[in-house]
Formats: C-alpha cells, structure tokens, sequence
C-alpha cells in the first residue's frame, strides 16, 4: 500500500538474515535492532557483502522504512542491484561462459561452483533465474555435462540438481520443465558411455534427484512429461547400455508405484481398489 516492492526471494533473504530461518524474532532482538538502525546514517551505502550478514540487512531495511514513512515509492530489487550493477553484469558472465565451448575448463568450472553456490541464496544472482535465462543456464549446464574434461564433466552433474531445483522454485516451474528433456537425455548419455565409468553413479544420482524433485512438486503435467522421458530411455533403441535402461526402469517404477504424494502413483492405487459390494441384506 506504501508502494514498496520486493520479490518473495529477496524479502526472505532479508528476513531470514535478520530473524533466522524460522523467521522469529524476540521483542528484545527487535529492540536492539531498531536501536542500531536509528545509529545508521540514512543516506549508507549498500555493498555486495551486505546481504551476507545482519548489519548490512538492517542498512536495507532502514531505507525500505524510510522509504514507507514519507509514502514515496521504493523497489527494493532495483536498489540492492544498482549498488553493484557490475556484479551484477558478472553473474549473466558466468552462465555465458556455460555455452562457449572456446573458454578455458577451468574457467567453466569455476562458473558454474560460483553459479551452484549462489542462485537461490545469493540476491546478487537473481536475475540469472530470470525467465528469459532459464533456458540458456539449462542447456549451457547439460551441455557440460557432455564434456570430455572429467573435472568439468563431474562438476557439472553434482551441482546440476540443485540448479534445475532452483530454476523451478525460484525462477519459472514450467519453463525449466520444458527443458528437463534436454538435461535428463545428456545424464542419460553419461550412464551410456563406456569412456565415463567413473562418473555413471554421479550421473544415477543427479537422475534420481531432479525426478524426486519433479514428483514432489505434486504436478500431474510435469510428472507425465519425466514419465515419458523414462519410458523412452527403456527402449534399446534410445539407451545401448543394460545398466541405462534399467536405471530409467527403477526411477520410472518410483513414479509409478511409490507414496501417495505422487498424484500418479496415487491414481493407480485408487484404481487397484476393489470396493466392497453392497449389503442387499439390511438389518
């Protein structure tokens, strides 16, 4: 009503600096805060390293309640990104570098741990979960997947759950599901090279957490489209290797047969159900 805007991402992290991930607050916590904020300068300035720790929360606070008690609009997102417009320029860098075959291995290596430590916790990285990114950071990570540098290869299967979660949870569920082809078929072709051994279990095991993450989700649309990308991996005809079709043979029996928090699994036990026929016989 004041006019002040700030994503759910950014306001979390604030809160949750401030009050803890319960986001609780005692009355005494607060008291102090207040009192070290009315010792700030209003006009302080709000640096990269401020989202990291309580003081610099506080700093930004104060310029939203300022902001508040004169009535005048203030987008929260806009000012903690103009502080440090080229960090900001240096986070779509990083995901850029993911589609440039031509940069140095160690150079993507190092992109994507900055990327896999940062998105989802780190403001800074926001506009990377953009939607109009999400397709670029996917493919650029499935694309690295398929490298020949072993270092590179491993890196970007253990941090890639966690950035296809991201990408669903805080940047757009139905734009990195569209993309789940792309980055389950080059995990697959990891698990279907003779040359990749060391890595076939990495691989199983990022699988098996983006299809945790896809049904937890409790989407009928998204769980029938990894659905069908399973049911495609278990034909010999898309997968040469066993061991390839029978992993997507055991994640696809999850989906089908596993609790009643998949809507799936749940629809065929509701089917499988015989209900008792009715007493003609009244008491």
């Amino acid at each position: 009503d004041r006019g002040i805007n700030v994503s759910p991402l950014l306001a979390k992290q604030l809160f949750d600096q401030l009050g803890g991930p319960g986001g609780k607050i005692t009355k005494q916590q607060m008291d102090e805060l207040l009192k070290k904020m009315d010792a700030m300068a209003d006009a302080s300035t709000v640096t990269w390293d401020m989202l990291g720790d309580k003081l610099g929360c506080m700093t930004i606070m104060k310029r939203v309640l300022l902001a508040a008690g004169a009535g005048e609009p203030f987008n929260v997102d806009d000012f903690v990104f103009a502080q440090k417009m080229s960090f900001t320029i240096d986070t779509i860098q990083f995901m850029n570098k993911l589609s440039d075959r031509d940069v140095p291995w160690d150079d993507r290596v190092r992109a994507m741990e900055q990327l896999g430590a940062n998105l989802g916790t780190n403001p800074l990285f926001n506009n990377v979960l953009a939607k109009g990114n999400i397709p670029e950071l996917l493919c650029g990570w499935a694309t690295q997947v398929l490298d020949n540098k072993p270092e590179v290869q491993k890196t970007a299967i253990d941090t890639l759950p966690d950035v296809f979660h991201n990408a669903m949870e805080f940047g757009d569920k139905d734009i990195a599901v569209g993309y789940l082809e792309e980055v389950l078929d080059n995990l697959f072709k990891v698990l279907d090279d003779p040359n990749a051994t060391k890595n076939h279990k990495p691989a199983k095991d990022a699988i098996a957490k983006i299809i945790d993450d896809i049904v937890k989700t409790g989407d009928p649309e998204s769980i029938l489209v990894v659905s069908h990308i399973l049911a495609e991996k278990c034909d010999i005809e898309n997968a040469n290797n066993p061991q390839t079709r029978e992993t997507a043979l055991v994640n696809l029996q999850r989906i089908m047969f596993g609790d009643d928090t998949n809507p799936i699994a749940k629809n065929l036990k509701d089917k499988n159900k015989k209900e008792p026929p009715p007493n003609v016989f009244q008491n």
